[in-house]
């Protein structure tokens, strides 16, 4: 079976970080992502981070959190003793350019392009479980 070694490392980093941007700033859109998207296809650990924190909160609480309340959320896990001072400073980095640029122009085409990429993912995925159990003779 081939490894789930998936991401969106091969579209670079200024691609990846405008998904996490686009999540932030449109919810709708993210509600889409949130069926099929999965942290690890982000290969830059500050932003699998913030979107499994993102995306926790709405499963908990039926909404998205605000930016505010992502950097709270954020600053008060990685002030605790033993956290990772590297990850916080680029969290805190990434965050202020978000910030600095709160609506690029090419984010109708990151969204198109990375929901097309989960989406796809998600069917192969489910293919290979199907394969899977029809391999090993489940097949409720």
């Amino acid at each position: 079976m081939e490894s789930n070694e998936v991401s969106f490392g091969q579209y670079g980093k200024s691609f990846q970080e405008k998904i996490m941007q686009a999540l932030l700033t449109d919810p709708k859109w993210a509600e889409q992502m949130m069926e099929v998207f999965t942290t690890s296809y982000f290969d830059l650990k500050y932003l699998q981070y913030l979107s499994d924190r993102y995306f926790q909160y709405a499963k908990k609480y039926k909404d998205f959190p605000s930016l505010q309340m992502l950097v709270t959320i954020i600053k008060d896990e990685l002030k605790q003793p033993g956290s990772d001072a590297a990850l916080r400073d680029q969290i805190v980095d990434y965050l202020q350019r978000v910030k600095a640029n709160p609506s690029p122009q090419d984010l109708p085409f990151v969204k198109d392009k990375s929901l097309d990429f989960c989406k796809k993912q998600a069917l192969r995925t489910a293919m290979i479980k199907a394969v899977d159990l029809v391999a090993t003779d489940k097949y409720e």
